[in-house]
């Protein structure tokens, strides 16, 4: 059986070159030297042993970084278990929120600033269309999860967004507003949050 390709066994093949290759910041250069060395022999080790045999092994300190995958597999399944006790038994839409290609860099500048304005603008589009009586009629929740970067590890903003088609107090239809609305509705608040939030932006 062919042995699984790790993160840390591309890192190691491939990180040097990247560098070398590209602009990349300080705290970038950092991340890629320390994914790899995780529970490696660089990191150093600990001594575990059990409480019933007295057997001893030694095993390679994690690097515990939030970006890596190994570290925090642990938490992401924990993460999901939580999330999943939380659905209710209906159907959920998965909703996808993004901006033009052409404003990355503008993010990459103001992350704080942008993210949060999307952010801002998504989850308000479903909130206000949701209580819209010609669709939903009804306040509903959502979960949100923001990706910063795409498959080819080029920027490329998205907000994922998970969302039932039930709220409290409905009045109206059970199903979920026009896509063209919601289209709308997005654009148009990202563009007033953008013109109200300029000055926070560089």
């Amino acid at each position: 059986m062919q042995n699984q390709i790790t993160l840390g066994d591309i890192l190691n093949e491939y990180g040097g070159s990247f560098i070398s290759r590209n602009r990349v910041s300080g705290q970038g250069k950092g991340l890629l030297h320390l994914l790899p060395a995780c529970r490696t022999a660089a990191l150093g080790n600990h001594f575990e042993k059990c409480d019933k045999c007295s057997y001893t092994g030694k095993s390679y300190n994690s690097c515990r970084n939030r970006h890596c995958p190994s570290c925090q597999q642990k938490d992401k399944l924990k993460w999901l278990g939580k999330r999943m006790k939380e659905l209710l038994p209906v159907g959920y839409y998965h909703l996808v929120f993004t901006i033009p290609h052409g404003l990355n860099p503008l993010c990459l500048a103001n992350k704080k600033a942008m993210y949060g304005l999307l952010f801002k603008a998504a989850s308000q589009t479903l909130v206000e269309l949701s209580k819209d009586t010609k669709h939903l009629g009804a306040d509903t929740g959502l979960i949100t999860v923001l990706h910063t970067w795409g498959q080819n590890m080029m920027e490329h903003p998205t907000f994922i967004v998970l969302c039932q088609p039930v709220g409290w107090a409905s009045t109206g239809s059970t199903g979920y507003t026009q896509l063209k609305k919601m289209i709308f509705s997005f654009t148009t608040k990202c563009c007033r949050e953008s013109s109200v939030g300029s000055s926070l932006i560089c």
